[in-house]
This record gives C-alpha cells, structure tokens and sequence, in this order.
C-alpha cells in the first residue's frame, strides 16, 4: 500500500505512514513548508524504535 500526500504540511501523514511501514510519497508547494517538513520527517526517521533496538540487541 502507499500514500500520496498532496499537501504535506507539517509531515504529520507521512510519519504515520513512515511508522505504518508503508511507501509514501509527500508534495508542499510552500518552501517554509517544505523545510519544516523536510526537518521533522528526517529526525524522526533517524529514530530507533523500540523494537529495532531489541532486534539489534540479539
């Protein structure tokens, strides 16, 4: 399955997307936009979540 977001805003869909394991895509005309939704979604997908850390831990 995957998301085509045509207003990406703030990231909001394409990191529930992200988390959902599914392929996004993510549009934002406005620069500002962009950037900050660039940012946000770049700093969540450096995370690790729990689960990937127990994994690397075994």
């Amino acid at each position: 399955m995957k998301l085509i977001d045509t207003h990406t805003g703030s990231a909001s869909s394409l990191i529930a997307a992200h988390d959902a394991g599914l392929h996004f895509v993510g549009f934002e005309k406005d620069n500002y936009y962009y950037q900050i939704s660039k940012k946000r979604l770049d700093l969540h997908m450096a995370q690790m979540n729990i689960m990937q850390f127990l994994e690397e831990m075994s």
